[in-house]
């Protein structure tokens, strides 16, 4: 986004890395804000918006995609585990949507993207909290179109990833016993990154970052449910 124009604020926990993001997107151009938070406590976020107004005097776009992952069957799951997915995953991404709905009609504009999942149509074994949290966002996104049709300008969009080249499979909590890796379909970060910064200059409903892969699991969900579910 710094490289397409845009400058940013960032948050996330680890303040650190933070700065060698920011430094990255000064690099391209762009100023760059760093508010450390964690988007599990709706007074962090506050303090982004409210840092991102005494910096800039707003902000046109929102973008939500922090989350966390974990691995189980669900018997064997502890329900610490199951909560903190669903908190941060579902509450985080609904905390951050407070925040810029708030924002975006006092202004009368801007784009609300929250990155949910092609597990936000499809299930997978052994995350049933992920998944459910994925489908969450997308009816949360569902949800805020309908109660901003009042506000034209304002637009909520939901990112259906694929399978992603991150630390979020190692740094997953794991009650398998045994090691956990992806799918051999992976995508790179960049994809969901691209696909991003075009819904911020032209915003839809929602948009598959790792298409053909993305759209073969739709396609298949959409044709033969059964199927698809044994397949996976």
């Amino acid at each position: 986004m710094a490289a397409d124009g845009f400058d940013v604020v960032l948050t996330a926990r680890r303040a650190s890395i933070l700065q060698d993001v920011a430094e990255l997107c000064r690099e391209r151009g762009a100023s760059a804000l760093v508010v450390p938070g964690d988007v599990s406590r709706a007074e962090d976020l506050a303090a982004v918006t409210a840092a991102a107004i005494d910096r800039f005097g707003g902000f046109d776009v929102w973008v939500s995609n922090a989350g966390v992952l974990q691995f189980g069957r669900i018997e064997e799951t502890p329900a610490a585990a199951i909560e903190r997915v669903l908190f941060v995953n579902i509450a985080g991404t609904m905390f951050s949507a407070q925040e810029a709905i708030r924002h975006f009609r006092a202004r009368g504009r801007g784009v609300l993207i929250s990155t949910a999942s092609v597990l936000g149509v499809v299930g997978q074994p052994f995350a049933a909290a992920y998944v459910a949290s994925k489908f969450a966002i997308r009816g949360m996104s569902e949800s805020l179109r309908q109660e901003v049709r009042d506000v034209p300008g304002i637009h909520v969009c939901t990112v259906l990833s694929s399978a992603i080249d991150s630390p979020v499979y190692s740094r997953a909590a794991n009650y398998m016993g045994r090691e956990m890796r992806p799918i051999w379909w992976l995508y790179p970060p960049e994809t969901v990154a691209r696909t991003i910064v075009r819904l911020a200059r032209k915003p839809r409903r929602e948009a598959l970052a790792g298409r053909t892969f993305g759209a073969a699991t739709l396609i298949g969900k959409t044709l033969s449910p059964g199927l698809a579910e044994r397949f996976t």
